[in-house]
């Protein structure tokens, strides 16, 4: 006579207890974390700061989370301040103006002027003679504009939301992809 007994639910169990999905699940959902966060971070500075998505990027870089490495980071690769040529100068005839906040009102560099072939940079003369030129940057650097306080905050808050959210969905779908396996 034969008996089989049969653990309803056994091969979810062994699926969830897995290290593989995991570490898959976990992997994931800290590089989407990681990722919204920046998101959500660039578009609170765009809100204040006349930017454009891409010049916040150039700024940033975001190390991904491995299976040796549990952890993102989102870096500030340029710590030096931004150039002039990010917040849309406009050459006049007293000079060049700009405008760094959306707040306030455009800036003049009085008898400054932009050179497209170095890029579109504002320069300013040192002196009365023809050279040296002196490119012009705003005093704000990108490790500047995510370290206030409100962005740091609006930024840990995408990352947890979107950690919690996400990783509960990606256990799912490694846990059912490796029942699937067995």
């Amino acid at each position: 006579m034969d008996v089989k007994i049969k653990l309803e639910g056994f091969d979810k169990l062994e699926a969830m207890l897995s290290p593989q999905v995991y570490k898959k699940a976990a992997t994931r959902s800290i590089n989407r974390a990681a990722k919204s966060a920046f998101t959500a971070g660039s578009k609170e500075i765009r809100k204040t700061y006349a930017l454009k998505a891409k010049d916040i990027k150039k700024d940033t870089k975001i190390k991904k989370a491995s299976w040796t490495k549990m952890e993102a980071v989102i870096e500030i690769v340029s710590k030096d301040r931004i150039s002039l040529r990010r917040f849309k100068p406009r050459q006049t005839k007293k000079g060049v103006s700009f405008r760094i906040r959306k707040d306030k009102k455009r800036s003049l560099i009085e008898s400054g002027f932009i050179v497209d072939k170095l890029g579109g940079n504002v320069f300013k003369r040192k002196g009365k003679s023809r050279l040296p030129i002196k490119a012009m940057k705003a005093d704000i650097s990108a490790a500047e504009l995510f370290d206030h306080d409100p962005i740091r905050k609006i930024v840990n808050k995408a990352a947890n939301e979107t950690m919690q959210k996400e990783f509960s969905r990606n256990w799912e779908y490694y846990a059912k992809k490796a029942k699937a396996k067995k």
